[in-house]
């Protein structure tokens, strides 16, 4: 934790798995087994990844903004960005990237995208 302190831009904030998060899981996927769901932040997470293997300076494009500062459309992988939180630095904002349902699902959408390219299927977890 002090590491993610001393360096707040070598490090991406996720929502922490808790057992409580656990047992709703388990629950849903008991109560239907055939309709599992997956944890969608993980599909962020590789959509994260694949932008940052881009990056000279990761360090740099988080502390820029980068988590935030999405395409507009990214099916359509378009280049230029929006800021949308006009009138403060990009950087300032204290919730985490994931709370803003339109950077989540710029990210998700851009993790789906990575692994079909890779062809790699997307599954469930079912325990």
């Amino acid at each position: 934790m002090s590491k993610a302190i001393l360096q707040p831009n070598n490090h991406i904030c996720v929502i922490e798995y808790t057992k409580e998060r656990q047992r709703h899981d388990l629950q849903l996927i008991q109560a239907n087994p055939r309709n599992a769901q997956y944890d969608e932040l993980l599909l962020a997470l590789v959509g994260i990844l694949e932008e940052m293997r881009s990056q000279t300076d990761v360090a740099q494009w988080l502390s820029q903004g980068g988590l935030r500062r999405v395409a507009v459309d990214p099916v359509q992988n378009e280049v230029d960005v929006v800021e949308r939180f006009a009138g403060m630095s990009i950087g300032s904002d204290s919730s985490p990237w994931f709370d803003d349902k339109e950077v989540l699902r710029f990210w998700i959408t851009r993790g789906r995208q990575t692994l079909e390219r890779l062809q790699i299927p997307i599954r469930a977890m079912t325990w």
